[in-house]
């Protein structure tokens, strides 16, 4: 599974682009409630597929560290639509573009999430960027000039990958309620469930459970989820449990799941080993 925490606390947010306006507060994109979403505008004049606005999120010299995973989780924008995701370094933007599109996930809910493992950077940055084109497969530019669309939460976090035992559990919260009248009939107000993923990692040897300041260790995790701090959890891999298979970019769109760790359990000695167990929980996305 692969497990990304430690979001900077405070991110200034931009828009790059002729015409493009924050018409709600940009601070939403992070406050942890992707239903809460930002809307803004895109650029205006006329629109082909080069037409590109760029969201700039930076957190500064004083908070850099090497970004492991980045993505817009919930938009409106339509799918298929050409996203670059790229980093600032040392001041300046456009580091490492790598491309992307909208997705739209079994759900509904429209995200474009990128996976950069452990071994692609060694340098940490200041900011990350978001190039939105008005590109589908180079020839449609769907979106309008000054078109209003809104995003839900982004993310840029570390991450880290760990083995997971087979007793992992998928649930969903219903937090749908329903009244009785009384000749028995049904009235219910029906509401989006949040996902739920238990899971409990395999065991590893003292060094990863309890690690070293700058290696992802048991440790490091729960001081990163702790008192509900954001996080993004890929539960499992193409190979579920063992790790053998890469997580690459199409099964963490699809399977990657926002939300906070609901329950940390203990970290338990199983000699000469040592297991972890958590709870996270995913609340509903904003849908197009």
């Amino acid at each position: 599974m692969l497990i990304s925490y430690s979001r900077p606390d405070s991110i200034t947010w931009s828009l790059v682009g002729t015409g493009g306006t924050f018409l709600t507060s940009s601070a939403r994109l992070t406050n942890g409630r992707p239903t809460s979403a930002t809307r803004m505008t895109f650029v205006s004049g006329t629109q082909t597929t080069s037409s590109v606005l760029a969201l700039r999120g930076e957190w500064g010299s004083q908070a850099e560290f090497i970004v492991s995973l980045a993505g817009i989780v919930g938009t409106t924008l339509p799918v298929g639509l050409r996203i670059v995701c790229s980093f600032n370094l040392g001041g300046t933007w456009g580091y490492s573009p790598t491309e992307g599109v909208i997705v739209e996930r079994q759900d509904g809910v429209r995200v474009a999430w990128f996976n950069f493992p452990q071994t692609i950077f060694s340098v940490p940055f200041r900011g990350v960027q978001f190039q939105i084109y008005n590109d589908v497969g180079g020839v449609v530019h769907p979106l309008a000039a000054s078109e209003v669309f809104e995003i839900g939460e982004v993310w840029a976090g570390e991450s880290s990958e760990w083995c997971i035992r087979t007793t992992y559990q998928s649930d969903r919260i219903d937090w749908s309620k329903q009244k009785t009248s009384i000749n028995g009939q049904p009235f219910p107000t029906r509401r989006r469930a949040s996902a739920i993923s238990q899971l409990e990692f395999t065991p590893v040897i003292y060094g990863s459970a309890f690690g070293s300041v700058g290696t992802p260790s048991f440790k490091s995790i729960r001081a990163g989820l702790l008192g509900y701090q954001p996080c993004v959890v890929v539960p499992m891999t193409a190979e579920p449990f063992t790790g053998a298979s890469a997580i690459d970019s199409a099964y963490v769109n699809e399977n990657a799941e926002f939300g906070y760790a609901k329950t940390l359990g203990p970290i338990v000695g199983e000699a000469p080993r040592f297991v972890f167990s958590a709870t996270f929980e995913a609340p509903p996305v904003i849908l197009p």
